[in-house]
């Protein structure tokens, strides 16, 4: 299988380096199905407990519904 064009190698380069594990940033990676985003996904977290880091993976609908029943015990923490 060919790499995806549509995907700038140089971010690819840079998440697979964790730099962004290091600045404690968050990777969202949009676009229809079929285009890889589970396997990138997936390939990063590998790379990740690699280099000796936890790694949750979550689907957007788990999140949210995460996110609402901590909403609506109180439990999101406040900035």
């Amino acid at each position: 299988m060919d790499f995806n064009q549509v995907i700038d190698r140089r971010v690819i380069r840079e998440l697979t380096g964790l730099g962004f594990v290091d600045r404690a940033d968050n990777v969202i990676l949009l676009g229809p199905p079929g285009v890889g985003k589970t396997h990138l996904a997936i390939g990063l977290g590998v790379k990740a407990v690699e280099a000796g880091h936890k790694v949750l993976f979550l689907s957007l609908e788990t999140l949210i519904s995460r996110l609402k029943r901590a909403q609506m015990e109180h439990m999101v923490e406040k900035q």
